[in-house]
């Protein structure tokens, strides 16, 4: 499953970007897309279809994602507050406020 919230992208103009060579994507950790891996001497990295499949988009685009794990660790859901306002949690957050490009999971 891939979840792409890059919709300003697909948008000419509307970008407050002034150049696309970096892309900040937020991940939630979920294998096998986005997981930790050992090392032999002890330290991790990050691996996964995503961390692949993000690699592959940077060589054919050339560009560079940043990627970076969602805070509270929830994939998006919105929440309601008492004053009546929603504002949505997780992945789908960090690409509202615009912290995030898009999201991959």
């Amino acid at each position: 499953l891939i979840l792409w919230l890059w919709s300003l992208l697909l948008c000419s103009g509307s970008s407050s970007h002034e150049s696309w060579s970096i892309i900040d994507v937020v991940v939630i950790t979920n294998n096998p897309y986005y997981f930790d891996i050992q090392l032999p001497d002890g330290n991790t990295t990050k691996g996964g279809f995503m961390v692949d499949l993000l690699g592959r988009l940077e060589d054919s685009l050339n560009m560079t994602f940043n990627i970076y794990e969602v805070e509270d660790g929830e994939w998006g859901s919105p929440v309601k507050e008492e004053n009546g306002t929603v504002r949505w949690r997780g992945l789908v957050s960090d690409v509202a406020k615009g912290k995030a490009d898009m999201a991959a999971a």
